[in-house]
């Protein structure tokens, strides 16, 4: 997982690579030209992203577990949805921000999500 800056010196820059990540006051953004660029081309590209605030990372050597019990998984798949989404009761829902989120080993997982209206 790359993490990038927002401080104006550094902003876009990968500033930490880690397995963990521990973020606040999230957003989901999903880029939908570099949606749009992986229809056509059917090839990966970075245009998906969380955006918080990192409360703390842990490196990539690291192997750690973590109590998952009120965590809700968050996932997005570009040939099946234009956002993020969760599931819920069978139901696919968007997912659009989140007080905490919780990355680990390339899997999102959050605490008090808005979520939108079913697909």
């Amino acid at each position: 997982m790359s993490v990038r800056s927002r401080e104006k010196t550094n902003y876009g820059r990968v500033v930490e690579h880690s397995n963990y990540v521990y973020l606040t006051d999230c957003l989901f953004v999903v880029n939908q030209r570099g949606r749009l660029r992986v229809l056509i081309e059917k090839r990966k590209n970075v245009h998906a992203f969380i955006r918080g605030e990192v409360v703390v990372s842990w490196g990539l050597s690291l192997t750690w577990s973590f109590p998952l019990d009120g965590w809700t998984r968050v996932s997005y798949n570009p040939y099946r949805h234009d956002k993020f989404f969760v599931f819920d009761d069978g139901r696919e829902l968007p997912a659009y921000e989140a007080k905490k989120v919780l990355i680990v080993n390339n899997k999102v997982y959050a605490k008090h999500i808005s979520l939108g209206v079913s697909f």
